[in-house]
């Protein structure tokens, strides 16, 4: 493919994996625009969710924009 996957090296994705609610929001923008990947809808919202759930502001006001 084109696309390269986000390695779970990815710095981003290890601060996400350790619980950082920015680099979950940060991770969840990489995969919803496919930026250093391929588009992942299911995995961006899952980041975003997580993110939203540990209280970021970003990500509550994104989820709100897209409704």
């Amino acid at each position: 493919s084109f696309f390269l996957t986000i390695s779970p090296n990815h710095r981003y994705s290890k601060a996400a994996q350790k619980g950082l609610c920015d680099s979950q929001y940060r991770l969840a923008l990489l995969y919803d625009r496919g930026f250093g990947c391929e588009r992942n809808k299911a995995l961006s919202d899952a980041w975003l969710k997580k993110s939203i759930n540990q209280g970021d502001r970003s990500s509550k006001s994104d989820i709100l924009h897209e409704f």
